[in-house]
C-alpha cells in the first residue's frame, strides 16, 4: 500500500504541476456557444385511470446557446457556471438552464477536452412542464486559434429530464403526464475568450 502512494502522486503532477504558472487574471475564461441537438431517443410517461404507461414518441431538433464563466484551478482542470436557452421543437418546450461544468484538459486550455455539465432546466411556459434537469458529457477541441480567443467546436451527449406533472397532455385528453427523458447527440460552435 505504502508504494501505491508515489505512484498516485507522480500521475496527479500533470495535472496539478505548474499551477503557479499561470496568473490570476489569466484563470479566468469565458465562452459562448450556439447549439444544435438531435434527438435519439425520447421517452414519455404518463398514466390513464391511475394506469402508467411510457411511450417513445417522436421528436424533432433542438436549438441552444450557453454562456459559461470558468475559473482554472489547475494547469488541467477548470470549473464554471453556465446559463443558456434550450428551444425543443417536438415536442415543443422552452426552457433556461443553470447549472456547472467541469473541463479537463489534455494539454492546455488553449486544446481539445472533455468535460461534463449539469444544469437545471426552468420552463418558460408551465403549462409544458414544471422544471426538470440536463445533464451532458461531451468533447471539445479548438477550430481556430488568436492570442486572445479560440474557436472551439463540441461534440456531446446529452439527457434532458422534465417534469411533466400538473403539465397540459400530449398524447390522450384523459391522461396525467408524469415526465419526459430526451436524449440526444449535439455539436456546439462557440468562442472561448
Amino acid at each position: 500500500m505504502k508504494n501505491l502512494l508515489p505512484l498516485i502522486l507522480v500521475c496527479l503532477f500533470p495535472i496539478f504541476g505548474n499551477a503557479q504558472e499561470t496568473n490570476k487574471a489569466d484563470r479566468w475564461y469565458s465562452t459562448a456557444e450556439l447549439e444544435l441537438m438531435i434527438p435519439t431517443k425520447a421517452r414519455y410517461d404518463y398514466s390513464i385511470d391511475n394506469i402508467g404507461s411510457d411511450v417513445e414518441i417522436n421528436s424533432k431538433i433542438a436549438l441552444g446557446a450557453q454562456y459559461t464563466l470558468n475559473y482554472l484551478l489547475f494547469k488541467k482542470f477548470s470549473v464554471g457556471a453556465l446559463a443558456g436557452y434550450e428551444q425543443q421543437f417536438k415536442p415543443d418546450f422552452s426552457m433556461l438552464r443553470l447549472g456547472g461544468i467541469i473541463k479537463f484538459f489534455f494539454v492546455d486550455p488553449d486544446n481539445v477536452y472533455i468535460y461534463l455539465q449539469e444544469a437545471g432546466n426552468i420552463s418558460l411556459d408551465k403549462s409544458n412542464f414544471k422544471s426538470g434537469n440536463n445533464i451532458r458529457i461531451g468533447l471539445g477541441f479548438p477550430i481556430l486559434k488568436r492570442e486572445s480567443f479560440n474557436i472551439n467546436t463540441n461534440v456531446f451527449l446529452e439527457q434532458n429530464y422534465l417534469d411533466l406533472k400538473g403539465a397540459d397532455a400530449l398524447l390522450f385528453e384523459t391522461e396525467e403526464p408524469a415526465d419526459i427523458y430526451l436524449n440526444s447527440i449535439g455539436i456546439s460552435l462557440g468562442v472561448q475568450f
